[in-house]
């Protein structure tokens, strides 16, 4: 339930353009209680 909750939310913030697919993403929640998603300057590193 929780995978999925974080998924459809994460899924929509991408479709809207508030985070990017290929950016490191900070996954928190606000003082609402919901689920919010922040890109961070961060790069990754191919494994």
């Amino acid at each position: 339930m929780l995978q999925r909750r974080v998924l459809n939310e994460l899924s929509k913030s991408i479709l809207s353009g508030q985070v990017k697919k290929d950016s490191v993403v900070l996954m928190e929640l606000n003082d609402e209680g919901e689920i919010a998603f922040t890109n961070l300057d961060a790069q990754i590193e191919n494994l």
